[in-house]
């Protein structure tokens, strides 16, 4: 975890204000109906829904569009089936 590594790396206070960020960042999410997203990176590698990039979409309100796609472990997924979905 973050708080982990940053101990080893004497970085505890740095740590734990960025986690207080993103905390305040993550509750003030906006309420209301849910959208989709898809974090495409480079390579056409997405993330899937056990992964830390799924709990920063669904803290924002948005719905990890990977799994619709078949790819609910991530993986490589070619730009035209995104354009096509």
């Amino acid at each position: 975890t973050l708080t982990r590594v940053a101990a080893r790396l004497d970085a505890s206070s740095r740590a734990t204000t960025l986690l207080a960020r993103l905390d305040a960042l993550l509750s003030a999410a906006p309420p209301g109906p849910r959208r989709s997203a898809l974090v495409y990176q480079p390579n056409g590698f997405v993330q899937g829904d056990d992964s830390l990039m799924n709990d920063v979409l669904r803290h924002a309100g948005l719905d990890n569009d990977a799994g619709a796609l078949g790819l609910a472990q991530g993986g490589y997924l070619d730009l035209e089936r995104v354009v096509l979905h």
